[in-house]
């Protein structure tokens, strides 16, 4: 007999896995050029420069210094910018 655990959304909130996806951010995201994918045709760019209380700061510098803040359950998808 297999046993097949399912997560439900409600899960998804809960604390633990919140430090779990801001542990791995912190320990491979964190200081380099990344995309954050938060579902539809949202996408966000600029380096990982702090996680902290479920909260994600992207340092971007477009025309001036600056900072978008995305909320880590909010995070899809999650990748290193590749440059040529």
């Amino acid at each position: 007999m297999v046993n097949i655990t399912h997560v439900s959304v409600s899960e998804k909130k809960k604390p633990g896995l919140i430090s779990m996806k801001q542990e791995f951010i912190e320990k491979y995201y964190l200081g380099k050029e990344v995309e954050v994918d938060i579902g539809g045709n949202t996408t966000y760019r600029g380096i990982a420069a702090e996680c902290n209380d479920g909260v994600l700061s992207l340092k971007w510098t477009i025309k001036e210094e600056g900072y978008t803040h995305i909320e880590i359950e909010k995070i899809a998808v999650m990748w290193k910018t590749l440059r040529k």
